[in-house]
């Protein structure tokens, strides 16, 4: 189980600026894969509603650089109720957008940016969208052989991750809604499997020593005599399109690592594959920009 550095894919994000006010009331990651899709469309590459995607698309971001996250609802009854703060986004005339997508292929790549460069103009239902800038850059496999030393080896590693986007996990066909330390760290493993062809199975044998999550923080705030119970990470629901509501989860976890199960190649793996998923995500839905995670800290901790 052998890793070097190597090229996963392209990374393209795109600038683009409406000719009109516009409204986003469903999840900004679908918003974003119709736009990749007209631009693939272009050039005559289609894809089945069905199958699985071959690239990772982000949610819209805003021009400071934010996720811009919509579609949030509650149901009330028999009714659907947009969240006050992240149910819905208007875009206003001449207002900068960002759409990001990692293609994990160089065909791929080459259709999408020459699709970009012979037309910077689309015409969406919304409104007229006007390409501006493109920036690409390479995505490389992580490289994290300094942290697979004697010293980690001695140590747990505390590992603090935000769910940036709405995230959900699978399990035998059921939605896992919480930050599961052993989904985490399958999908991580699995999406670095997949890229490189790494087996990992030796490693998924001992998740049960591996990984566990540490209790979530629960903080109790008063407020005028109203008591309010928080949790480091909410339970929401997604309208993702079409009338398909997707439950989910954001916030915070942290999580402890053993590294005396593996090997030091396995660490490294294992290593690997966190640090890879802030590329690509975890869990399900990645294609609309599900499942984005950043890691705030990866810490050793004497047992």
């Amino acid at each position: 189980m052998k890793l070097s550095s190597e090229n996963i894919g392209y990374i393209v994000t795109l600038t683009l600026v409406p000719d009109r006010d516009f409204a986003i009331t469903a999840w900004s990651g679908s918003f974003a894969v119709k736009i990749i899709y007209d631009i693939f469309h272009r050039r005559g590459v289609d894809f089945e509603k069905k199958a699985r995607k071959p690239f990772i698309a982000y949610p819209l971001i805003d021009y400071g650089g934010n996720y811009i996250i919509t579609g949030v609802v509650k149901k009330k009854e028999n009714l659907i109720v947009h969240d006050k703060k992240y149910g819905t986004r208007v875009i206003k005339q001449g207002e900068p957008f960002k759409v990001k997508i990692l293609l994990l292929s160089e065909e791929l790549f080459q259709e999408f940016t020459k699709a970009v460069i012979e037309e910077t103009t689309l015409k969406e239902p919304a409104a007229q969208l006007n390409i501006i800038s493109v920036s690409i850059n390479e995505a490389w496999l992580p490289d994290m052989s300094s942290l697979a030393d004697d010293y980690i080896f001695s140590h747990l590693i505390k590992l603090k991750v935000r769910f940036q986007t709405p995230t959900c996990f699978m399990y035998r066909g059921n939605d896992i809604c919480y930050p599961s330390p052993v989904r985490f760290i399958l999908s991580a493993l699995k999406t670095l499997s997949e890229l490189t062809g790494i087996d990992t199975q030796q490693i998924v044998a001992k998740l049960h020593a591996l990984i566990e999550l540490m209790a979530p923080r629960i903080r109790i705030t008063r407020n005028e005599s109203k008591v309010k119970v928080l949790s480091d990470y909410r339970r929401i629901l997604v309208d993702i399109g079409e009338g398909r509501l997707q439950p989910a989860f954001t916030g915070t976890s942290i999580y402890l690592l053993n590294p005396r199960p593996l090997t030091r190649e396995q660490l490294k793996t294992v290593l690997t594959a966190i640090k890879l998923a802030e590329i690509t995500g975890v869990g399900i839905s990645r294609t609309i920009g599900f499942g984005k995670i950043r890691i705030e800290s990866m810490i050793p901790v004497k047992c």
